[in-house]
């Protein structure tokens, strides 16, 4: 009998002293799993069209867990990320916004796609954060802030710069908000409190164990948003980008 398993009086099996139930777990990296983002429903989403959820709920993109408002989390890494989507499908991705993968891939900064003319860039920059949310799974979820939420995503930053050496707690919630094209919802921001000395200890254990690592998120195809900036609201589907 393995060594991991002890026995109770009654010679029933009983849980493991130490590691996870699934034997093997500890052998994955994070290269074998996939990283779950919060998705910001809207109107269009699928899963509100539905019934299923309503407008402005954050979602676990996994689970389909919807967190309370406002929700708490802390950061542990964050990069500059470009998405091109075609037919609600991502063609082009880019985890750095420097080299793009896919189609049609190459130096972002000459890529046509990624450049201002008479419209706005098909090829959408964004901020892509790793965090992990206090009082929920130890595990990190990515927070993807771009297009309508690029606000929430430059305040975020200001926050991260300003506390920079002091470890910070922020807050998540979704804002409604209304153009000519009708009403949709953006992520809103904040700074809640600091960190106790276990979520500094834990982020830091994060940040360790992510070093070095290029964090690609698999979006599902039914998320997508378009941008406010060529006339739409974001309000026809919930993609961050």
């Amino acid at each position: 009998m393995s060594e991991l398993v002890t026995q109770t009086t009654n010679n029933a099996l009983a849980r493991p002293e130490h590691g996870p139930l699934v034997a093997g777990l500890d052998t994955l990296g994070s290269h074998d799993i996939t990283l779950p983002y919060i998705r910001l429903t809207q109107a269009m989403s699928d899963d509100v069209t539905s019934g299923e959820r309503r407008p402005g709920e954050l979602v676990h993109s996994i689970t389909g867990e919807v967190y309370p408002q406002p929700l708490e989390f802390i950061p542990v890494m964050v990069s500059v990320v470009r998405s091109r989507f075609e037919e609600r499908v991502r063609v082009c991705f880019s985890p750095d916004d420097r080299i793009g993968v896919g189609d049609p891939g190459g130096e972002c900064a000459k890529c046509p796609f990624a450049q201002w003319t008479h419209e706005p860039p098909k090829c959408t920059r964004g901020y892509q954060y790793v965090v992990f949310l206090p009082g929920h799974e130890p595990l990190p979820v990515a927070l993807i802030l771009a297009k309508t939420s690029v606000k929430a995503a430059k305040k975020l930053n200001y926050m991260l710069k300003a506390y920079a050496r002091r470890g910070s707690v922020f807050t998540l919630e979704a804002r409604k908000q209304q153009n000519n094209k009708g009403t949709f919802f953006v992520f809103d921001v904040n700074r809640a409190r600091d960190m106790t000395p276990e979520e500094l200890q834990h982020m830091l254990e994060l940040r360790n164990s992510l070093a070095g690592q290029t964090i690609v998120v698999e979006q599902d195809a039914g998320d997508f948003s378009f941008d406010d900036t060529a006339g739409d609201t974001g309000a026809t589907n919930d993609d961050p980008y």
